[in-house]
């Protein structure tokens, strides 16, 4: 799963989405047909190391978590893209309470044309997650690098989500950095087993400090 939707190198241009968690393979379908989606959130002080700091999501100031996507998946590794022409949504800014504006038209071409749920109801559900899940207060103002065990930070989020359990998510890592942490979600917006889906496999990870 080399798709760095953090992950990084799209939230900025929007041009391509391909998280560590996910294996590198397309697979054709109609909008709707799927098993799975994976929510996920990206950890925005990596990217900003990686990228320019004058980007939007680094011009947010003590940026944690911030939402990269919903991405229909299927069991066995693959995921479908591009599923159809859908027009995506008039106002890109409507969506800034949950995603950087720049990210929002591709996220729609790319995988919620594949929902089949449509412009509002892709993007509602998508709102609904987001306002599920709890940051832990480990991540909200860390103001030093630390070194983190993967199945750690799962924890961390267990414990501020009681609903969910380590086995519905996965943690994306590279260069032995955090990247994101993704969560598995059933079609009904409900949590779900990840499965087979790749899990960061370093023993300890860096996670980097937000933005000063």
């Amino acid at each position: 799963m080399k798709r760095l939707k953090l992950v990084i190198l799209i939230l900025v241009a929007g041009v391509s989405s391909t998280s560590p968690s996910r294996a590198s393979a397309q697979q054709y379908a109609k909008p709707g047909k799927f098993d799975l989606y994976l929510f996920t959130l990206s950890w925005s002080p990596q990217f900003c190391a990686t990228t320019r700091r004058e980007t939007a999501e680094c011009e947010v100031h003590g940026g944690n978590f911030i939402v990269h996507g919903l991405w229909p998946e299927f069991k066995n590794g693959s995921w479908p893209s591009n599923c159809s022409s859908e027009p995506g949504p008039t106002n890109l800014e409507a969506q800034a309470d949950i995603m950087p504006p720049s990210l929002v038209a591709h996220e729609w071409q790319k995988h919620g044309t594949c929902s089949g749920l449509g412009v509002d109801g892709y993007f509602g559900l998508m709102r609904s997650i987001r306002k599920s899940i709890a940051i832990p207060n480990a991540f909200l103002n860390l103001k030093a690098a630390q070194m983190m065990a993967p199945a750690d930070i799962k924890a961390r989020f267990v414990a501020a989500n009681p609903r969910r359990s380590a086995e519905d998510m996965v943690i994306g890592c590279a260069n032995n950095t955090l990247v994101q942490v993704q969560f598995c979600i059933a079609k009904d917006g409900a949590p779900t087993a990840c499965g087979t889906i790749r899990d960061c496999r370093a023993s300890k990870i860096k996670v980097l400090p937000v933005l000063p």
